[in-house]
């Protein structure tokens, strides 16, 4: 089994970025990592299922190197935009059943049970 940061760097398109160094795209997944357990509140992403929209995000986060915050541009017909914030739309449709709803205990009038 390859570890993360190889199978981002084999995701990657462009030969110039497969060619980031192993320690870096370790740093980009304990990114992506990071904002996932901030979005989902959590703490816990070890796991199979957790893999791919990390690595999925890792990837994002290299290929937006450069044009961070970046709403909307077009350079020689090619198009690009990010959509709201530091993970893609499809990314969260993948994050959302896995979110946690923090405080809910608190919300009950009736105290502990």
């Amino acid at each position: 089994m390859s570890t993360s940061s190889e199978r981002v760097q084999a995701l990657l398109t462009y030969p110039t970025m497969a060619d980031y160094e192993v320690d870096y795209l370790e740093r980009m997944v304990m990114d992506s990592e990071s904002y996932i357990q901030a979005y989902c509140n959590r703490t816990d992403t070890d796991g199979d299922e957790w893999d791919a929209p990390i690595i999925r995000l890792a990837v994002v986060l290299v290929n937006r190197l450069g044009a961070e915050g970046s709403v909307s541009a077009s350079e020689g017909g090619i198009s690009r935009s990010w959509d709201g914030g530091d993970i893609p739309s499809d990314i969260k449709t993948i994050l959302k059943p896995r979110r946690l709803i923090v405080g809910l205990d608190r919300c009950r009038p009736w105290g502990d049970a």
